[in-house]
């Protein structure tokens, strides 16, 4: 089971190609998910307001479904 702070690391491999002008025109990606645990992350940033607010509304115990 995949805690709220666990995640998912992605590995794997692309392959761009560009137009002649410069954009991307096509994009293949074949891209595996591996869950991890939040001790096993390598970055940690901090929380973005939106998690936070989430949490929030989680936790509200005056909200009514």
């Amino acid at each position: 089971m995949i805690g709220r702070r666990d995640g998912f690391r992605s590995y794997g491999n692309e392959n761009w190609e560009f137009d002649q002008n410069g954009p991307m025109r096509l994009r293949f990606a074949f891209v595996n998910d591996r869950p991890t645990k939040q001790w096993e992350r390598k970055y940690h940033w901090p929380r973005s307001i939106r998690e936070h607010q989430r949490e929030k509304t989680r936790n509200d115990k005056s909200m009514v479904l």
